[in-house]
């Protein structure tokens, strides 16, 4: 196994997190504390009591306390995640007046559009513990706050039905991040959260506020702009990696939504 997994402990929160760079890794886990799971690059598989799933690059999950993980990683390329444990008290604390522990969403969420994605690729994770986890925990209820309002725009049906409403319309907006270079059909984005057109149409709009069609397009052109900053200069070619087939319409949509 090739593994690079570096524990650190806030003490004045009783709780620690784990940061992890891996190629080879398989092990079995449990813990007493609740763990949200992230990873910055690459790819991890899980095997629960639940079933199985997977964290690529900027996915996120909650696992209960006292549930079993394995956990694996088969990779040529370097697998970089953070995991944090929080001590029972601390997760009932942050989520006080928002939500009941057993409330939580314990599905794979992207934090793409959240500032969440921004503390995880500008913390170091090396300094005071107890200051990145005290941060984490603030960013953390931010973005379960948002989350739940939200949900709370679904409407009227059972809580119960809008969490898995939620959870599949995740699983698209996963989907459609994982597909930024392919052509992606209204059909195929409704496929992936379980739902008809009409319905999903619907859903995902009162749920991430803009239509499915024109958040794969922001998606593409915001991924567009971010290789640009690193100096990527060959327009063509970014074109056909954000999934445009006209290089003339690309540029056009660029100069047009220009933050």
């Amino acid at each position: 196994m090739q593994e690079d997994i570096v524990s650190y402990r806030a003490a004045s929160l009783k709780s620690y997190f784990n940061v992890s760079r891996l190629k080879r890794y398989r092990a079995s886990l449990t813990s007493d504390y609740y763990s949200v799971k992230f990873v910055s690059s690459g790819l991890e598989s899980y095997v629960t009591s639940n079933g199985k799933f997977e964290l690529s690059q900027n996915l996120l999950r909650i696992v209960p306390p006292g549930e079993e993980i394995e956990v694996s990683v088969n990779s040529t390329q370097d697998v970089d995640g953070v995991c944090f444990y929080l001590h029972p008290g601390v997760i009932h604390q942050c989520v006080k007046n928002l939500v009941e522990v057993e409330e939580l969403p314990y599905f794979e969420m992207s934090v793409v559009d959240s500032t969440l994605l921004y503390y995880f690729q500008g913390t170091d994770f090396t300094v005071t513990p107890d200051l990145c986890l005290a941060r984490f925990l603030n960013v953390f209820k931010r973005f379960l706050t948002a989350k739940f309002a939200d949900l709370n725009a679904l409407g009227s049906v059972k809580r119960q039905t809008r969490f898995e409403i939620w959870k599949n319309l995740e699983r698209s907006k996963i989907y459609i991040l994982n597909n930024l270079a392919n052509p992606i059909k209204l059909d195929d984005m409704a496929e992936s959260a379980c739902m008809s057109k009409f319905h999903f149409q619907r859903l995902f709009k009162r749920f991430y506020t803009v239509p499915p069609g024109m958040y794969l397009q922001n998606s593409r052109l915001k991924y567009a702009r971010e290789q640009i900053k690193l100096g990527y200069s060959d327009l063509s070619q970014l074109s056909i990696e954000c999934g445009f087939g006209d290089v003339k319409y690309f540029k056009k949509c660029l100069l047009t939504t220009r933050s």
